[in-house]
C-alpha cells in the first residue's frame, strides 16, 4: 500500500578514468512518504585535475528494500555539463604563443581545454622570460611582462598573476592572457682585455776585458867579446895551428 515502510539505502561513486572515489558513503533512510525520496548532492564535485575534466562523472546508486524484505538496486550516471574553453594570449607584436598554468597543469596558447559548468578554474603564468634571455644573443632582449587576465568574453580584467575564475557556458567560456612588452638591455659578457706583457730586457753583465800581461823583453844578449890576450899569450896562440 501507499503507508507501507520503505528503506532506501544511497550511496554515490565518484569515477576518473580507471578508478572512483567515495563521493557519499552509504545512507540508510527509513520512510514511508514519499516526496522524502529524493538525495541532495549539492555542492556537485570538482575535477580532481584538469585531464580529470574529461573522464570523470557521478554514479548513483539507491537500493530501495520492502517490509517483506525484497530488494531492488538501481543505478544512475551523472555526467558533468561540459564547457569547451578557449585559451589565448595577447602581446603588443601579437606574438599568441605564451605558457599558462591551467589547474596547475603547463599549456601553451593558443588551446582549448575542457573543463566543467561552474567549476573554479585556476589560472597562472609561467616566467620564460630568463630561458629566452639565455637563449638571445643580441644585446637588447624582447620581455613580455603579464599584464592582466580577460574574462567573461573579454567584459573584466583582473591584473592578479593567479586567479581563480568560475567557468559558465554562456559568459565564461573565452579568457585571454594579456602581456605587455618591456625590453631590457642585456650585457653580453665581456671578452676579459689581455693586460699587456711588459717584457725586460735583461741587464748585460758587464764584460771584463783582462788586459795581457806583456811578457817581458828580454834584454839582448851581448856578443860575447874576445878580449886582447896579452902578448905573452899571442906566441903561444901561435904555436897551436889553426885545424
Amino acid at each position: 500500500g501507499t503507508n507501507d515502510m520503505v528503506v532506501l539505502a544511497w550511496e554515490v561513486r565518484q569515477h576518473h578514468a580507471d578508478h572512483w572515489h567515495p563521493f557519499l558513503d552509504a545512507t540508510t533512510v527509513v520512510t514511508t512518504n514519499h516526496n522524502d525520496d529524493f538525495l541532495d548532492l549539492y555542492p556537485a564535485p570538482e575535477p580532481e585535475d584538469l585531464v580529470a575534466a574529461t573522464n570523470s562523472y557521478l554514479e548513483l546508486r539507491l537500493t530501495a528494500t520492502d517490509t517483506y524484505g525484497l530488494s531492488t538496486l538501481a543505478t544512475r550516471n551523472i555526467p558533468p555539463k561540459l564547457v569547451m574553453v578557449e585559451l589565448t594570449s595577447e602581446t603588443p607584436e601579437q606574438q599568441q604563443q605564451q605558457q599558462l598554468l591551467v589547474d596547475e597543469m603547463a599549456i601553451t596558447t593558443p588551446a582549448t581545454i575542457t573543463s566543467w559548468e561552474n567549476h573554479m578554474l585556476l589560472l597562472d603564468i609561467i616566467d620564460t622570460n630568463d630561458n629566452n634571455d639565455e637563449n638571445n644573443n643580441n644585446t637588447n632582449t624582447t620581455r613580455f611582462e603579464f599584464d592582466s587576465w580577460k574574462t567573461n568574453n573579454g567584459k573584466s580584467h583582473h591584473p592578479e598573476a593567479r586567479y581563480q575564475t568560475r567557468i559558465s557556458s554562456e559568459n565564461n567560456n573565452r579568457i585571454v592572457a594579456i602581456f605587455k612588452e618591456t625590453t631590457t638591455a642585456t650585457t653580453a659578457a665581456a671578452v676579459p682585455t689581455a693586460v699587456p706583457t711588459t717584457t725586460r730586457a735583461p741587464t748585460p753583465k758587464p764584460t771584463t776585458t783582462r788586459t795581457p800581461t806583456p811578457e817581458p823583453t828580454p834584454e839582448p844578449t851581448p856578443d860575447p867579446t874576445v878580449e886582447p890576450t896579452s902578448e905573452e899569450d899571442f906566441p903561444a896562440l901561435l904555436t897551436h895551428p889553426l885545424s
